[in-house]
């Protein structure tokens, strides 16, 4: 059988976390990202942008597991929408760099389409596409509490 490790933050007596804060590999690249990427100006790319829902998920108590941001899941599921919006999806590349040396190819979309984007994020692909891709990996304590931290910024947004 196969149990699923709950990744919440949980305090001790002393106030002290007994789980790390951040997802380590996401902080990792990041700073791969701050310090080999340059988007141009004009353009804003996806993984740039889930720093704002990583924060949100992680000062709300839940922490991806390694190599489980949704990083590819969101920019696929987003170049669908804008198909199905009738929008051209030939856009420039930027090499995104990982810390185990892959380079890759990812997309970098025109800042016109930012505000689309994160109105997208969060009322289509956090609701409709989120639960069904972290239900792969998260216990049912963990789909609550993610659940719990998305209806937060969607109620602050609304």
């Amino acid at each position: 059988m196969n149990q699923k490790k709950t990744r919440l933050i949980v305090s001790n007596t002393a106030g002290k976390s007994t789980s790390p804060q951040h997802q380590p590999l996401w902080w990792e690249r990041l700073k791969f990202f701050e310090q080999e990427t340059r988007i141009p100006l004009g353009y804003f790319c996806i993984f740039s942008e889930l720093g704002y829902l990583m924060r949100d998920l992680e000062a709300g108590g839940y922490i991806f597991p390694d190599r489980k941001v949704p990083d590819i899941s969101v920019g696929l599921c987003w170049c669908k929408w804008l198909r199905l919006q009738g929008i051209n999806t030939d856009f420039p590349t930027y090499p995104h760099y990982y810390p185990d040396g892959r380079v890759v190819g990812a997309n970098i979309y025109p800042d016109e389409l930012l505000p689309k984007f994160r109105w997208w994020l969060y009322t289509t692909y956090v609701i409709q596409k989120l639960p069904n891709y972290v239900k792969q990996f998260c216990s049912p304590e963990e789909i609550k509490l993610i659940t719990a931290i998305v209806q937060k910024r969607l109620s602050s947004v609304a």
